[in-house]
């Protein structure tokens, strides 16, 4: 008996009405029509809100995917609250959120159903671009290219908040200025994080950081205006930040790794003083995660050694280690997770220089850069080499390159207390987790804890995604096995034409 059948079967409503039908028949025709046209209306009041609350769980208890709860949800209010008490307790894996196929939808990967699912943009927000993704809201930019407009957007309820303009951040306009040719909105917001799922509630903070990393700005939704704070260090990088037990968390790249854990305090508002409030910031020290355990990790800013290939040299090659990290809350702990890969670049012709790489390439920089300074000076810096640095060479002559980046491996560490004196004990390194899964991403990474009732779904690994901001020519989201070190790249490799990034990432539907 399937599912449609045992709804049937339970419905109150249509037993009334198979009763009410065996007995019509000993009506006369006159008195039976008006009978059907009452009860009728009375049945299909409340067929569905008012079926009974044993029969409505039973229902939700036997959706399997996460997309059919979603659907259920969605019929009216009661169903709403079914699937919300009877699924707060289920493991709900992430879906992964596709690159845009047409700017009128959106792509998602059902984990739990083995199936693709897809949304259709509300007519406000068709055309526009993914940013981010958190706690079960994606933001996107609609609006004018150098003016653009921020969403807050739940692609299950429908419901969306506008964000403040980004014109009222300072640093927004000497961005225009200077990357006015290549601008691209996803390369000027680097992360999006919000506080609370709920983001009617008045509590509810949208923190980000952007281009120039010195920046931090946060506001609630629908203000009028961003609140900056400037006090940081522009030759640091923060390229995570997370809300975690009601303070804002951001790793700091730093090249100082003595720097110690520092607190600031953020005013939020629009300066009227009904809502303002101050937000604490702490920031993080990547150095800790690096003293932690001697050797875990390998050393910043290695030199980066070109070998030709060749006895003309006139092809090169060189491998660089590259570290990509991520803040994630998982079972009431603060994890720094690093993401530790091997970047191959090959520079096939140009003449040989006295620094060993033609036509101006002992320049080059290749590999991740958390800022995305590289993606946009990229071109520009091409192009200056050929023309300065070739101005008597051959037509025929050129430079050419390509690039792989591939995971060698994850490390994860575990913050303890950051008000502790003694900083050696802060990070602690992490071997196993458990009964967790670990979901990371650039923009956008999640936890869920495992039961021995989730027979079937892989724990103690990291599923992760390629954040490549270049075509990459090997195949690199998968999953990480932390006992053994497996790695499977097991998802395709997906580019946005659109933005110049790989874009996909993990979303968590909120239902409620």
């Amino acid at each position: 008996m399937n599912l449609l059948q045992r709804l049937l079967l339970g419905c109150s409503s249509l037993v009334k009405l198979l009763l009410w039908r065996s007995k019509i028949k000993k009506k006369d025709h006159h008195d039976g029509v008006k009978q059907v046209f009452d009860d009728r209306d009375r049945c299909c009041c409340c067929r569905w809100d008012q079926l009974p609350t044993d029969i409505s769980e039973t229902i939700v208890d036997r959706l399997s995917s996460d997309i059919d709860c979603v659907r259920l949800s969605m019929v009216c209010k009661s169903w709403r609250s079914s699937v919300k008490n009877r699924t707060r307790t289920r493991t709900r894996l992430p879906w992964l959120l596709l690159p845009p196929q047409d700017t009128k939808h959106l792509k998602f990967f059902d984990f739990s159903a083995g199936s693709f699912c897809n949304f259709t943009l509300p007519k406000s927000l068709q055309g526009g671009k993914f940013c981010a993704s958190s706690k079960g809201w994606l933001i996107i930019d609609k609006g004018p290219r150098f003016n653009p407009i921020l969403f807050l957007y739940n692609p299950i309820s429908g419901a969306r908040f506008r964000l403040p303009s980004l014109k009222t951040i300072p640093s927004f306009q000497e961005y225009i200025r200077e990357f006015k040719d290549v601008y691209n909105i996803t390369s000027y917001v680097d992360k999006i994080e919000l506080s609370s799922p709920d983001v009617s509630s008045k509590n509810c903070v949208v923190a980000a950081t952007f281009f120039n990393q010195g920046t931090f700005a946060l506001c609630r939704p629908e203000d009028k205006m961003w609140s900056i704070f400037r006090g940081l260090d522009k030759n640091n990088s923060y390229p995570d930040i997370l809300f975690f037990n009601g303070v804002l968390y951001a790793l700091m790249f730093s090249e100082n790794l003595d720097i110690t854990f520092t607190t600031h305090n953020i005013r939020v508002g629009d300066g009227d003083g009904d809502r303002d409030d101050d937000v604490v910031l702490k920031l993080i020290p990547h150095g800790i995660s690096l003293r932690a355990e001697a050797g875990s990790c390998f050393t910043l800013n290695h030199p980066i050694d070109w070998i030709p290939l060749d006895q003309y040299e006139t092809c090169w090659i060189a491998e660089k280690s590259i570290l990509k990290s991520y803040l994630v809350e998982s079972n009431g702990e603060l994890l720094i997770i690093h993401k530790i890969l091997n970047d191959i670049c090959v520079i096939i012709g140009g003449d040989e220089d006295e620094d060993g790489v033609g036509n101006g390439n002992e320049d080059y920089e290749f590999g991740e850069n958390n800022n995305h300074e590289h993606d946009h000076h990229h071109h520009d810096d091409d192009e200056h080499d050929h023309n300065e640095g070739n101005s008597d060479s051959d037509d025929n002559d050129y430079v050419d390159h390509f690039q792989v980046t591939q995971l060698s491996k994850f490390e994860i560490f575990r913050i303890g207390d950051p008000n502790s004196s003694d900083i050696d004990h802060v990070a602690t390194r992490l071997h196993s987790l458990d009964n967790r899964t670990l979901f990371v991403a650039e923009r956008g990474s999640i936890s869920i804890p495992l039961t021995s009732l989730d027979d079937g779904l892989k724990r103690n690994c990291i599923f992760f995604l390629d954040d490549s901001s270049h075509h990459n020519l090997s195949r690199d989201s998968g999953v990480f096995y932390i006992e053994d070190g497996r790695i499977e790249r097991s998802f395709p490799f997906r580019w946005d034409d659109r933005t110049k990034f790989c874009m996909m990432t993990w979303f968590s539907p909120n239902i409620w």
